[in-house]
């Protein structure tokens, strides 16, 4: 009831602002903003049914209230859904990101796609720009030291995850970052050269494989063990000895045969990739040539106003432009796929910062009507690009075969009969059979008796197809019954004389 009654209070916010009073339109955000902080604060139940409500009034708000070119507007709307779907537990001093309320996704997933549905698709209002997080630690330690060659790759391998939590933090302490490049470097080689051994093996003619042991995938699976994504995350205690710390040194030995498969190779290879774009396109030099690309205006700056030390670029520059070339040997779909993103850079950085095209100063995506013309030079494009074949040996459905087969016309039209044939005629059959009578030849006998049986099968066949359908009539009960009374009655050898003449007054249907 009191929800109900929620409900039509807003319903007469609306109204007032629709037929009555225009300037009354936050009062509608500032009642929608009240209404959800009171009900979330008493149960995720009682907010998502008011959901319902607003999932009910999303069109009238889309295209009567929500105005998309007001900054207003959709800052209240932020601010409405953000506060419902970025709820972090509060118990310490510090917001831990990572002790985040994930018992109500349903209703977080019901609020993003209702806020997605109202923005427009290119819309960056309120986007974080940064990879900070205000006000939030993260807990973190190392793998334990067993004096192996292991540690360093798995030091190496945290340090990455750290720097690609806040990228921006790097800039701040130039030599931490040059020191940062070299390991970035080390662990670009070392992954790759674990890679290429797999993918791509030098020739050994004296090698000989070990074979496998029968339990080989028993034992696989069976030494298997989970780790959640934030495991390096959780904070262990120091126990230099004993068995808890023999079971955390097989767990590291374990993350680190994690980190021996191809795919997790890959992923950490990716993310070097994309860490080094970024510091690369953070240059100062590069930085004011993508300004002048996307022709900002002045008032425009960058999204930050550190930059890449000097001395780290050329390691980066290395690394970006190895990588595409090093995965050719080993992988052409994913060298493809990083030069493509590379090449879409560009476009990345102009919409993030500008967010406008360069050549016409408008938004990238909000009213984009594509012209005839338009139309018409992408279909040039596209069709020197990729030429159709129109030559005659060109097979349309894949062989000559199935080409000749499918150009065979079929449909149930095809099926209604065209032309009467020419009905045969009696005399022809009288004058074969007179033939037959006076002629001599046994051969020539033999075949005028056969075209007279193939003249004779065509008659009654054109006869059985004209009066088939009347055969119903024919044989009525009162037809049939009375000449089968008759024929009781009547002398047997009468009706074997009768059935005599009839056989030979009949022609012969035969065919020699």
């Amino acid at each position: 009831n009191i929800l109900n009654q929620l409900a039509f209070l807003v319903d007469i916010s609306i109204e007032m602002y629709l037929n009555h009073l225009a300037s009354t339109k936050f009062v509608f955000f500032q009642l929608i903003q009240s209404i959800s902080d009171t009900l979330s604060r008493i149960s995720t139940q009682s907010i998502s049914t008011f959901w319902y409500y607003l999932e009910t009034r999303e069109d009238l708000i889309q295209s009567r209230i929500f105005d998309k070119k007001m900054t207003s507007d959709r800052i209240s709307l932020l601010e409405i859904c953000n506060g419902l779907t970025d709820k972090i537990y509060t118990g310490t001093k510090h917001k831990d990101s990572y002790r985040k309320d994930t018992f109500n996704d349903k209703f977080q997933f019901r609020v993003r796609i209702f806020l997605t549905n109202i923005f427009q698709f290119e819309d960056n209002t309120g986007l974080n720009k940064y990879f900070t997080l205000a006000s939030r630690v993260v807990k973190e330690s190392g793998p334990l030291k067993t004096n192996s060659w292991k540690d360093e790759v798995l030091q190496d391998i945290v340090k990455l995850n750290k720097i690609l939590r806040d990228p921006y933090s790097c800039l701040k302490n130039p030599r931490a970052l040059v020191n940062n490049c070299e390991m970035f470097k080390r662990l670009n080689d070392f992954l790759f050269e674990e890679e290429e051994a797999i993918k791509a093996p030098k020739s050994d003619p004296f090698l000989i494989k070990k074979s496998e042991p029968k339990d080989y995938l028993k034992q696989k699976y069976d030494d298997k063990m989970f780790f959640s994504e934030n495991y390096w995350l959780s904070p262990f205690e120091e126990t230099p000895r004993g068995p808890k710390y023999e079971t955390m040194k097989k767990e590291d030995e374990t993350y680190f045969m994690e980190h021996t498969l191809s795919k997790s190779r890959n992923h950490l290879l990716i993310q070097i990739y994309f860490i080094s774009c970024l510091f690369y396109q953070l240059v100062g030099s590069n930085k004011k040539q993508l300004l002048k690309d996307i022709n900002a205006p002045a008032n425009i700056k960058h999204i930050t106003d550190d930059a890449t030390p000097e001395s780290a670029v050329n390691i980066f520059f290395k690394i970006r432009k190895d990588m595409i070339n090093r995965y050719k040997t080993i992988d052409t779909q994913l060298s493809f796929l990083l030069q493509h993103i590379q090449n879409s850079e560009l476009h990345w950085w102009a919409w993030l910062i500008y967010s406008k095209d360069p050549v016409t100063g408008k938004p990238l995506f909000s009213d984009r009507e594509l012209t005839d013309q338009d139309l018409e030079l992408v279909n040039e494009k596209t069709a020197s690009v990729i030429p159709f074949k129109e030559k005659r040996y060109f097979n349309t459905y894949g062989t000559p075969q199935l080409s000749r087969k499918m150009k065979v016309p079929t449909g149930l039209e095809l099926l209604q009969k065209t032309s009467e044939k020419p009905e045969i005629d009696q005399n022809d059959i009288d004058q074969l059979t007179e033939k037959i009578k006076h002629s001599t030849d046994k051969t020539e006998q033999d075949g005028l008796v056969e075209e007279r049986t193939v003249l004779q099968w065509k008659k009654l066949k054109q006869q059985r197809i004209g009066k088939w359908l009347d055969l119903g009539e024919l044989l009525s009960e009162e037809k049939i019954s009375a000449p089968a009374l008759k024929n009781d009655t009547a002398d047997p050898a009468t009706n074997h004389e009768n059935t005599k003449n009839t056989q030979e007054s009949e022609p012969s249907t035969e065919v020699d």
